[in-house]
């Protein structure tokens, strides 16, 4: 019990402080509400200009949905231990017995509530100023789906973050991965419109499948059974690439200490 209650203690601090820096920087947070905004005119306008049908509009948006998801994982939880890192104070928190997974855990916290900040925003705009109309019908379908497509993408964000703590070159990784996760996930077209011969790549991303989740509850209004085998899946990535991204931590923490790099740049 009292390791459990320590744990808890870890990520709640953890978490208090990536808030507390977050909200230090008002430019930031200026730019982190700001932003939606823009994207969503921006992709929306694009959509309108070039498609005569369909839900233009609410594919866009739950793309955009996916886009602020994926963003969070690769950028939070991704370079969370790249940041400790730059800023001198991995080397201690190494020195401590803090739970490692709990710091991450407190990490990714602070980064649901960007995540749910932006949602809101792209959401909310998207109604009042495109008319975006929703078609839930299923609440609980809605909130499955979002929080296992968040666990999964979380996870790949702990893998990334073991990788960027060999390749110490985190920001050339993941503006390498971001337009490859946009392309193959169907976040700004659907995933049909790629050759057969690539599309197999789509069936290897879990943000595949948390577009798909989210626009059949949002947009088409499934219920959580139509949504089963989007869950059950994105569920299996979630759970793969978590212990993956556990195992490799171990191994990276193991190896940086014995040579003695933890805080090499």
């Amino acid at each position: 019990m009292k390791n459990f209650e320590w744990t808890l203690s870890i990520t709640y601090e953890t978490f208090m402080r990536e808030l507390k820096i977050f909200l230090r920087y008002p430019y930031w947070l200026f730019v982190s509400i700001v932003s939606p905004f823009l994207w969503v005119t921006l992709f929306v306008l694009f959509g309108r200009a070039f498609v005569a049908s369909g839900d233009v509009v609410g594919f866009l948006t739950i793309g955009m949905v996916g886009l602020e998801l994926a963003s969070v994982a690769l950028w939070g939880v991704g370079l969370g231990l790249r940041r400790e890192q730059m800023r001198g104070t991995l080397t201690s928190l190494y020195m401590t017995p803090a739970n490692k997974l709990a710091i991450m855990i407190g990490i990714a916290l602070e980064n649901l509530i960007e995540f749910l900040l932006g949602s809101l925003i792209i959401v909310g705009y998207a109604v009042f100023a495109f008319g975006l109309t929703t078609k839930i019908r299923d609440p609980l379908a809605v909130i499955v789906i979002f929080a296992v497509s968040y666990f999964a993408l979380l996870s790949f964000g702990l893998v990334l973050a073991s990788i960027t703590m060999v390749i110490k070159e985190p920001n050339a990784i993941i503006n390498l991965l971001q337009p490859i996760l946009f392309i193959f996930s169907g976040v700004f077209f659907p995933i049909e419109a790629l050759p057969s011969e690539a599309r197999f790549i789509s069936y290897t991303i879990p943000l595949t499948y948390a577009l798909k989740g989210m626009r059949k509850t949002v947009l088409l209004g499934y219920s959580l059974s139509g949504v089963l085998t989007d869950i059950v899946v994105l569920s299996a990535f979630a759970i793969i690439l978590f212990l993956l991204g556990v195992i490799s931590l171990r191994y990276i923490e193991k190896r940086a200490l014995m040579k003695g790099t933890l805080s090499k740049f």
